[in-house]
């Protein structure tokens, strides 16, 4: 779950629905992180917000909008130390 603001990126979320997130590691670790899926936008249950807001340590308004995460796929790239070349790739995909 996350919240997102109105922005060009939500509307893409509300048209289609796709994602991709991409992370690094911190300045010590190469490693990289992706995740990717569809997403649902819920607009629909006042509680389930509740909740979500709740459990964050900050505030948001009213305008930010709840979106449910579904991960199909995930892929976890691990360098050595130090870095070489490929990383070994550790993949997770959904059952169908």
């Amino acid at each position: 779950m996350c919240f997102v603001v109105p922005s060009p990126k939500l509307e893409d979320l509300r048209r289609d629905g796709r994602f991709a997130l991409h992370s690094t590691g911190a300045e010590d670790v190469s490693d990289e992180f992706y995740v990717a899926g569809r997403a649902v936008l819920r607009t629909d249950d006042p509680a389930i917000r509740n909740v979500a807001l709740a459990a964050l340590p900050f505030a948001v308004d009213e305008t930010h909008v709840l979106v449910e995460l579904g991960i199909d796929t995930a892929l976890w790239a691990a360098y050595s130390t130090p870095p070489t070349w490929p990383p070994t790739y550790h993949r997770w995909h959904a059952p169908a």
